[in-house]
């Protein structure tokens, strides 16, 4: 639906209004809900009910929006799969870091020692930067290039990876989490507006389906592969999002060196070509 009504060139700070307006309502939801429920438990229901209801009417009062009629027969999931197979592997390290942390990030600060309600500020703190500043980012990626974006996304997401098993303090770990917020959340919005971007006309609800549906999977596997690892040992678990991430960069990064290796290649070649002489040319003069 936003693809549909957003131009391709606003893409990004549309689907970054969405993810501010999402994780502010993740925020405030908890907060609200565990203060309303110390004196009424039976209102905590009343109200998620009519604020469902609110936000039915809102969108019930968009514009008309015309989906744009398809130029060819549904693509089977497969095949829009096949098509998003760039942006899934480099979708992958985010998807991974969620799976992992949502299961081994409360276990590790009580591990080092930190409190429930330290565990909950640190889930607060991370969030936090999503809520403040997913539009702006996501307007970045439509200025400066979406790819881009998301490398630099996941070049921080492997950075803390790899940072996180070497620090003890709790109030050092909610600090950092703080920071990798604001690297984890810019390359979202950027990513499911290039994801809008290769969808064929008539098919981005199916499109977006199939991608989220891959990124769903690969948060599974992070979270029973980085369970199983800190078993092992914390450290393991997060090294193993570094991992992920810079096989997700190196999709990017390295079929655009290639390209680039043989340009330059193709470009000696030719001057050689120009430069040499002709057999037999010398003996004629």
């Amino acid at each position: 639906l936003i693809a549909e009504m957003t131009p391709p060139n606003q893409r990004g700070r549309a689907f970054g209004i969405m993810q501010a307006t999402n994780m502010a309502g993740m925020l405030l939801g908890p907060a609200v809900g565990g203060f309303v429920a110390l004196y009424n438990l039976n209102a905590v229901f009343i109200i998620s009910a009519v604020a469902s209801a609110l936000a039915t009417v809102a969108l019930a009062m968009l514009p008309n929006v015309r989906v744009e009629a398809p130029t060819e027969a549904p693509a089977g999931p497969m095949k829009i799969a096949r098509r998003l197979l760039p942006l899934l592997l480099l979708g992958a390290g985010t998807a991974y870091m969620i799976g992992t942390l949502d299961t081994i990030w409360s276990l590790y600060l009580t591990y080092r020692g930190a409190t429930t309600f330290a565990v909950g500020i640190s889930f607060m703190a991370f969030a936090i930067p999503a809520t403040l500043l997913s539009a702006r980012v996501g307007a970045l990626g439509d200025r400066f290039g979406t790819r881009r974006l998301i490398i630099v996304a996941l070049i921080g997401t492997g950075a803390f990876g790899a940072i996180y098993p070497f620090v003890w303090s709790v109030p050092w770990l909610i600090g950092l989490g703080l920071v990798e917020g604001m690297f984890s959340i810019s390359g979202a919005p950027s990513l499911n507006a290039e994801v809008s971007h290769l969808a064929e006309p008539g098919q981005q609800a199916r499109t977006q389906g199939v991608f989220q549906t891959v990124q769903f999977a690969i948060q599974i596997v992070g979270a029973l592969v980085g369970g199983a690892l800190f078993t092992i040992s914390p450290t393991w678990a997060f090294l193993a999002i570094t991992v992920v991430c810079i096989l997700g960069i190196s999709s990017a990064i390295l079929p655009a060196l290639m390209k680039l290796f043989r340009l330059n290649s193709a470009r000696h070649q030719g001057a050689a070509s120009h430069t040499t002489p002709p057999p037999g040319s010398l003996n004629r003069r």
